[in-house]
């Protein structure tokens, strides 16, 4: 019997200190980002709500999206960017691991819609 009770003890006491430890990890919060995302500079550069629903506007997002994924060299940050066209203007926004990369992603969406016609506002991160 004192065998029982000396393994219940020890599980309410693992389980207490498990408890214990994920009850003092803060909860991911992106409020900051995503406020600084939404700033006056960035808000002019289009949002996914503002993605044109024209067949060409689509293709041209397809196909950047598209030469994103099969680029073995990308990190999943890159190919997961927004890619927001509008009338033909490209707006590339979220983040890239590093230089190298952002100048890559824009070059591949440059070869597709232009060099003209694309805005970046992506950001490099540090981990």
């Amino acid at each position: 019997m004192s065998k029982n009770v000396l393994i219940t003890a020890l599980t309410l006491a693992l389980a207490s200190a498990g408890f214990a430890s994920t009850a003092q990890q803060p909860a991911a919060d992106n409020t900051a980002r995503n406020a600084q995302q939404h700033s006056s500079a960035l808000s002019t550069a289009g949002t996914p709500l503002e993605q044109s629903e024209t067949e060409a506007d689509r293709h041209i997002a397809q196909r950047i999206r598209k030469v994103l994924v099969e680029d073995t060299t990308l990190s999943t940050n890159a190919k997961n960017i927004k890619i927001i066209v509008k009338d033909g203007r490209v707006t590339l926004r979220g983040p890239v691991n590093d230089k190298l990369e952002k100048s890559i992603v824009i070059a591949k969406a440059k070869q597709i819609a232009g060099a003209k016609n694309v805005d970046s506002h992506l950001q490099t991160v540090t981990y």
